[in-house]
């Protein structure tokens, strides 16, 4: 496993984690569109 791997792979578990949490703060359809415009941002970062 190199460097890069770990770093993509922290990385990664850190998005999953900050997910989580918005999920846990937002119900409902709100939270829904939320978690989707954060996982569309993340995946353009990526």
């Amino acid at each position: 496993m190199t460097t890069k791997d770990f770093e993509k792979k922290s990385y990664l578990i850190l998005i999953y984690n900050k997910i989580q949490e918005v999920y846990k703060r937002t119900s409902g359809k709100r939270g829904k569109r939320e978690i989707q415009k954060l996982e569309l941002s993340q995946r353009l970062n990526i």
